[in-house]
C-alpha cells in the first residue's frame, strides 16, 4: 500500500496500481479515517463526508445513509431490493416497498396520522399492466369500479349507477330516503320516520309472488300470523293470531261475526255467528234482481218488502203451507199507505176493500157485505142479478079503515117479522086487534117497506084469516106502504071485493104472510 501524506496534491493526472494485489486507492483524513476508496474493479466508496455533485456511469452502492441536498435526477430508474423501502417524511410516514414475507405484495403505505392521497389534474386510473382498467377516478366526474375491464359501479351527480347484480349483506337507508326500481322509478320503497311504504308509481300492478308454499304476513317476532296466502289454496285473514276469514274452493268462510261497515266505520250489516243470522240496521236494504227490483228492509217503524218491477210471488212449492203471521194486524195496500186492500186483525175480523172502501168483513157468526153480491157470473156487470141487500127484522102490524086508525086498540099478541132479500120482502104477522076503533072505510094493512108494484092487479095471499070472509088477499099499490085487503066475491066483475070496517068485529085477529117487491 502506498501512502501519500501531503495535504495538497496537484498535477497528478493518473494513478496506476502496481499489481493486482495492491487493489485499493484510499483517501484518509489527517487522523487516519478513511473517507474515500476506489478498488481495482472500478468500484467507488465514499465512507463519510459531503459530495456536492456526484456523477456515476455504473452502479452506485450506498452502505449507510445517503443524504441528498437539492434535486436528484435519474435518467432511468431506481432499483430497490425486496423489502427495501422508499421512505418519505421526517417520521417515515410514507413507505413504498415490495414485501416478500407474504404473497409477494407491493405496498404503498401511510404510517403517519395523515391521509394517503393520490392526486391528478385529470383523472386517477388503476390498471392491469396498462391493458385493462380496474378503477377510474375522474376529476369533477365519476368514480368508477370495473370488473374485467367492464364498469360495474359508478358515481353520478345524483347517486350511483350499478351495472349488473349487487350482492350485499344489508342495505341501510335513512328516513324518507327512497329505494327506486325501474327506468321511470316505478317501484319505490321507503320509510318516512313513522311508516314504511312499498309503492308502485307506474301504470302496472304491484305483484308479490311466491314459488314456494305461499306468502305470510306475521308480527315482528314471527310468532303470530296476520295473513296467509297459500299457493293453489286459501287466503286466510287473522285477528290476534286467530283465523277469522278464509277463502275456500267453493267460496269463503268466516269464523265468528262478519260486519259490513260504511263511511265513518258505521256498521250496516252484521252476520251474527251467535245465532247464525244476517242483520241489517234500519233503512239498509237487501236488494235482489239486476235492477234492484226487490227490496227487503226495516225503516225504523215498519218492515217493508217492495217489488218495483212486475209481480211479487210468494210461493210454497213443497208439501207444507204458506203462513203470513202477525201478533197484531196484517195489511195489504198500496205503497203510499193511502189505500187498503185487505185488513186482517188478530183475534178479530178480516176485511176486504174495493178502492179503499170496505165491501166484506168477517164476524164471529158470519160475514158482513157492503154493497151487492152478483150471482150470475157476469163479473158485476148485470145489475139485475145483484144481491145487494139482505135484512131480517121485526115490525108492528097496523090496520086502517079508510086510511085512518082512530081508536084502534091492539092486544099484546100483535106482532110481525120480515125478511128482505134484495128487492123481495116476505112478511109474517099475527094481527091481534082488541078494538077496531071508529074509523070507517076500506081496510088496509101498513107494511114496513113501500111496494114497487106498477099494477093494482097484483095481490098476495093472507091465509088463516079470522074475519067475516072466506079468504083475504093483500093488494098492493105502487109506491105505497099499505096493502088493501080484499076477499073473493063472485058477483063482482073482478071476482074480488074490498073488505071494510063492517066486515070486522069489534075484536078480531088476522094471521098470515105477504110477499111483495120493493
Amino acid at each position: 500500500m502506498t501512502i501519500i501524506n501531503q495535504k495538497s496534491i496537484s498535477g497528478i493526472t493518473s494513478i496506476t496500481f502496481a499489481s493486482a494485489g495492491d487493489d485499493l486507492l484510499t483517501f484518509h483524513s489527517n487522523n487516519g479515517t478513511e473517507r474515500f476508496r476506489i478498488d481495482n474493479s472500478g468500484n467507488t466508496k465514499i465512507t463519510a463526508g459531503i459530495v456536492t455533485t456526484l456523477t456515476t456511469t455504473g452502479n452506485a452502492t450506498v452502505g449507510g445513509t445517503l443524504g441528498v441536498t437539492g434535486e436528484t435526477t435519474f435518467t432511468t430508474h431506481i432499483n430497490f431490493g425486496d423489502n427495501a423501502k422508499a421512505i418519505f417524511g421526517n417520521g417515515s410516514d410514507l413507505q413504498i416497498y415490495h414485501d416478500t414475507s407474504g404473497a409477494g405484495n407491493s405496498i404503498i403505505k401511510e404510517e403517519g396520522t395523515g391521509e394517503l392521497r393520490l392526486g391528478s389534474n385529470s383523472a386517477v386510473r388503476i390498471t392491469k399492466h396498462d391493458s385493462e382498467t380496474c378503477a377510474l377516478f375522474t376529476v369533477d366526474g365519476a368514480a368508477e369500479l370495473y370488473y374485467d375491464n367492464s364498469t360495474k359501479f359508478a358515481t353520478t351527480s345524483t347517486g350511483v349507477t350499478i351495472t349488473g347484480t349487487a350482492t350485499a349483506d344489508g342495505l341501510s337507508l335513512g328516513d324518507s330516503e327512497i329505494a327506486k326500481f325501474g327506468n321511470s322509478d316505478d317501484l319505490q320503497i321507503h320509510h318516512t320516520g313513522g311508516n314504511s311504504f312499498i309503492q308502485d308509481k307506474g301504470a302496472g300492478i304491484l305483484a308479490v309472488t311466491s314459488n314456494g308454499a305461499g306468502i305470510r304476513f306475521m308480527n315482528d317476532a314471527q310468532s303470530e300470523f296476520l295473513a296467509k296466502f297459500e299457493v293453489d289454496g286459501a287466503v286466510e285473514l287473522y285477528y290476534d293470531n286467530d283465523l277469522h276469514f278464509a277463502t275456500t274452493s267453493d267460496g269463503c268462510k268466516t269464523n265468528g261475526d262478519l260486519s259490513f261497515r260504511g263511511d265513518g266505520d258505521v256498521e250496516q250489516i252484521l252476520f251474527d255467528a251467535s245465532d247464525a243470522s244476517l242483520k241489517f240496521v234500519d233503512n239498509k236494504k237487501a236488494k235482489f234482481g239486476n235492477g234492484d227490483d226487490l227490496e227487503i228492509y226495516h225503516n225504523g217503524t215498519d218492515s217493508v218488502i217492495n217489488d218495483s218491477s212486475r209481480n211479487l210471488l210468494v210461493r210454497a212449492s213443497g208439501t207444507g203451507d204458506l203462513w203470513l203471521q202477525s201478533d197484531n194486524q196484517v195489511y195489504f195496500g198500496d205503497i203510499g199507505g193511502n189505500e187498503t186492500f185487505i185488513e186482517a186483525n188478530d183475534n178479530g175480523d178480516v176485511k176486504l176493500f174495493y178502492d179503499n172502501s170496505q165491501k166484506l168483513a168477517t164476524k164471529s157468526d158470519g160475514v158482513v157485505v157492503t154493497g151487492a153480491i152478483y150471482l150470475d157470473g157476469s163479473g158485476g156487470t148485470n145489475s139485475a142479478n145483484a144481491l145487494d141487500d139482505y135484512e131480517e127484522g121485526t115490525w108492528t102490524p097496523a090496520i086502517k079503515f079508510g086510511g085512518a086508525s082512530t081508536g084502534v086498540v091492539y092486544s099484546t099478541y100483535n106482532r110481525g117479522w120480515y125478511t128482505k132479500i134484495g128487492r123481495v120482502v116476505t112478511l109474517k104477522m099475527a094481527l091481534e086487534v082488541a078494538n077496531k076503533g071508529t074509523s070507517t072505510g076500506n081496510a088496509s094493512i101498513v107494511v114496513p117497506f113501500n111496494s114497487s108494484l106498477t099494477s093494482s092487479s097484483h095481490a098476495q095471499a093472507i091465509p088463516h084469516s079470522k074475519v067475516n070472509a072466506n079468504m083475504v088477499f093483500a093488494y098492493g099499490t105502487a109506491g105505497s106502504g099499505e096493502f088493501g085487503l080484499r076477499h073473493s066475491v063472485a058477483s063482482t066483475s073482478t071476482g074480488f071485493g074490498y073488505l071494510n070496517n063492517g066486515d070486522f068485529g069489534t075484536g078480531f085477529s088476522l094471521v098470515g104472510s105477504i110477499t111483495y117487491m120493493i
